[in-house]
């Protein structure tokens, strides 16, 4: 739940949008391969206590130890200013904020997909796909919808894990 944080205040910063919000997903396709985070939900200090009375050891990065990167300014220096600002632990909020956007993120996903599907039409190679922008909803979607709907056309397409940028 800390690196959550930490990763949304990371890509907060860096001006991300609803998908990279989402932080660390509990479940994500990478590569052709399912990442499953079961612990997503547990803070670092429960699982270093029960680390400890289990008698195992772990590892810290040590980049996560100085101001130096971004991470570790974030965990050493604002997430404590937080913390002493609001008077209380706010990295589990920013966690449940991470969640609700990443549902968030997935409705619009699903909408997205619907709403292209009747834009797409198979062409010959090379070229994939044609999207066909005289069809609805393209015509009387709004600026902000027709990016969204060029966005998803593009992931589709690409096969990368991560969308395209803005």
């Amino acid at each position: 739940a800390d690196d959550r944080a930490e990763t949304f205040l990371i890509r907060l910063i860096a001006g991300s949008g609803p998908t990279g919000l989402s932080s660390v997903r509990a479940v994500e396709r990478l590569d052709g391969l399912t990442l499953v985070r079961p612990l997503l939900t547990a803070r670092r200090a429960h699982l270093r206590d029960w680390l400890r009375y289990n008698r195992l050891s772990w590892h810290v990065d040590a980049t996560n130890r100085t101001d130096a990167t971004r991470r570790g300014w974030i965990r050493n220096t604002i997430l404590p200013q937080l913390n002493d600002r609001v008077g209380t632990d706010v990295a589990p909020r920013i966690a449940l904020a991470s969640e609700l956007i990443e549902n968030e993120a997935a409705t619009l996903d699903e909408a997205s997909r619907l709403l292209l599907n009747p834009l797409r039409q198979p062409a010959d190679p090379p070229v994939t796909e044609l999207l066909l922008l005289d069809r609805p909803p393209w015509p009387a979607a709004s600026p902000h919808l027709r990016r969204q709907l060029l966005r998803r056309w593009l992931w589709d397409l690409s096969a990368h894990a991560h969308p395209p940028g803005l």
